[in-house]
């Protein structure tokens, strides 16, 4: 019986020393050179490869971790990367340690742009010097910082939609406004020339991608990344990058733009169309959307989508009478929570 008690006892302790040991974290508070709250970085711990986003107070805490030093690296937009070894802690309400970002020098001016060159480098590896690979690095981030978001619905909001139809002669023919919620699409793998898909009750599906499918394995893999120019997009001074498809990807795939702001490296604005559709199908009744989105940092340093527009071609399509050759629904968020 005493060995019976003694042995309960020594689990008892060791489930103690475990649970302890499972109720330490690692965190930290990140600001800037001004001491302001970094807020929406990415922050990853190395040992588990766990990527989160500090918050608007730029905190950031990853819980039930070992006992000892954890090696964290720290990723913001227009800033240089930081590596810092923290401590695991028990859970308090003030987190201790605090790291400062500094700005990266902004030295992406004369890029040489070759054009005509057909898509055989895919990926971001293939920058071909140092600025273009900064400059990508860069995008990688705006595209993680999405993906992540989405994946914590914090991107979900009510949107104002406005759809038009335009009869062949270009003239509107009907405008309908609603709400719509928006939630973005979590990460189920972008499919190369897979876009297009009909399900068993013979309808197609159209798959729309979006600025953090960019930084999905499949999509690197099979598109290439290319410096345009540096010009003014809706008014900001912006470095665009254009992206394509590998000339071995058969299937309805996507090519566009994006757009990162020169001062800051955020993304500001992104387009979608559409390759590998060919002619007007007859089992279709639309043809190659168009895709334009635009972004914002908002004071908070949270970035958001203030507005979303496709652009749609139509085929024998008849709406309250009348034959409609285009639609374009445009899509606003009606509150910034």
């Amino acid at each position: 019986m005493l060995c019976d008690r003694a042995r309960a006892a020594v689990v008892a302790a060791l489930v103690v020393v475990a649970t302890k040991v499972q109720a330490q974290s690692v965190g930290g508070v990140l600001v800037d050179s001004t001491s302001t709250p970094a807020s929406f970085v990415l922050v990853t711990l190395v040992t588990t490869g766990q990527t989160v986003l500090s918050d608007p107070r730029g905190q950031f805490r990853f819980g039930s971790v070992p006992a000892g030093e954890h090696l964290v690296r720290v990723r913001q937009i227009g800033f240089l990367p930081v590596e810092r070894r923290l401590v695991a802690r028990a859970p308090e309400p003030a987190l201790r340690d605090t790291i400062h970002l500094r700005r990266i020098p902004v030295r992406i001016a004369a890029v040489s742009v070759t054009p005509g060159v057909d898509c055989t480098n895919t990926g971001f590896a293939n920058a071909g010097s140092e600025a273009l690979a900064e400059l990508f690095e860069q995008l990688g981030m705006n595209a993680q910082r999405w993906a992540l978001m989405a994946e914590s619905d914090s991107l979900a909001v009510p949107y104002r939609r406005v759809t038009d139809r335009y009869a062949p002669d270009q003239s509107l023919v009907a405008s309908v406004v609603d709400t719509v919620q928006i939630a973005p699409r979590r990460n189920t793998g972008y499919p190369p020339g897979g876009l297009l898909s009909r399900a068993s009750d013979g309808r197609f599906s159209l798959r729309i991608p979006s600025i953090a499918d960019i930084v999905d394995p499949a999509f690197q893999g099979s598109h290439c990344f290319r410096y345009a120019q540096q010009e003014q997009a809706d008014g900001i001074a912006a470095h665009k990058i254009d992206f394509e498809p590998a000339l071995g990807v058969a299937g309805v795939d996507t090519k566009g733009a994006v757009w990162l702001d020169v001062a800051s490296l955020v993304l500001t604005r992104a387009e979608f169309s559409f390759t590998g559709v060919g002619r007007p199908r007859r089992d279709l009744s639309w043809f190659a959307p168009h895709v334009v989105v635009r972004y914002r940092v908002d004071a908070s340093g949270r970035p958001r989508m203030t507005h979303s527009e496709m652009t749609q071609s139509l085929q024998q399509v008849v709406y309250g009478g009348a034959p409609i050759a285009r639609t374009v629904m445009t899509y606003r968020p009606l509150a910034t929570p």
